[in-house]
């Protein structure tokens, strides 16, 4: 029955090893959440294995695990997930595979909240891909007071608030966001990618 409903909820994966430190072992999963994220609460998991890196379009987190999304963004309970695991060096100086999961491990699991999350500067999911340095940053509930400390990215460049008025010092940025769009928008790029990019803000 286990085994069953393993493959029951995972509906499609692939799954690749590392390749070195900085290109480590993953997985993509396709999940059936059981419900959909728009007005939920999803817990996201891998089990024992720690991650790297970890990506779901379309929704917002709320916390390291946790996400949510809203109308017009995401559609159906299927939930697909880009995941690099954390993966060391062993004594021989070749990559430790015991700390690599499968897409089996991979779980979603959403509650329906029967109302949309109405935290204010909720920010989105807006790394896609480890090697990408370069981002677009999605906002909801996006307002005024929006502001945003960058300092785990390293030195910035182009930065943006889309049209909306904008300051920065050092490495934190604020926008004047009008409140009139439901997802607003700011951009950088960055020097570097700390780990786990997508929950940093949650």
């Amino acid at each position: 029955m286990k085994i069953a409903a393993t493959f029951a909820a995972l509906a499609s994966a692939t799954e690749w090893q590392g390749q070195s430190l900085s290109s480590t072992c993953g997985a993509i999963a396709t999940v059936d959440a059981g419900d959909s994220p728009v007005n939920a609460t999803c817990t996201f998991s891998t089990g024992a294995y720690a991650t790297n890196f970890v990506s779901v379009g379309g929704v917002f987190w709320t916390s390291g695990s946790t996400f949510t999304s809203f109308d017009g963004i995401f559609d159906g309970s299927s939930v697909e997930v880009l995941v690099f695991f954390e993966q060391f060096e062993n004594a021989d100086g070749d990559l430790d595979n015991s700390t690599c999961g499968e897409a089996a491990d991979i779980t979603v699991s959403c509650s329906d909240n029967g109302s949309a999350d109405s935290t204010a500067n909720l920010i989105g999911n807006f790394a896609f891909a480890p090697d990408n340095n370069s981002f677009q940053v999605p906002v909801a509930n996006a307002d005024a007071s929006f502001a945003v400390d960058l300092s785990a990215f390293g030195a910035l460049a182009n930065q943006t608030c889309n049209g909306a008025a904008m300051t920065t010092s050092g490495s934190s940025m604020a926008c004047a966001f009008d409140g009139v769009a439901d997802v607003a928008y700011f951009g950088f790029n960055s020097e570097v990618r700390p780990e786990n990019p997508n929950s940093i803000f949650a």
